[in-house]
């Protein structure tokens, strides 16, 4: 699965372990970040997890997407840089 949801779904799981086995020096990666819903972003950086960007899956799409589609693209990443340990 790709997309925000899926994203969403990961990062509910990580808050599980990190809940059930407390915090531990482990290096969870999620592929395909560069889809997120709102506030998801913070959650990368909450938990250290690395937010494995396709970049090149992106940047075609902001040639086919709408203006506000794109732009919102764009912002996904930007907050992913400004909020996430690892990307």
């Amino acid at each position: 699965m790709i997309g925000d949801k899926a994203n969403d779904m990961l990062l509910d799981m990580v808050d599980k372990v990190v809940d059930l086995n407390v915090v531990k020096d482990r290096r969870f990666r999620i592929e395909h970040a560069q889809h997120l819903a709102p506030g998801a972003a913070n959650r990368f950086g909450k938990q250290g997890i690395i937010a494995s960007v396709q970049v090149n899956y992106s940047i075609p799409l902001l040639f086919y997407l709408e203006f506000s589609n794109s732009v919102y693209l764009v912002s996904c990443f930007a907050k992913l840089i400004a909020t996430a340990i690892y990307i």
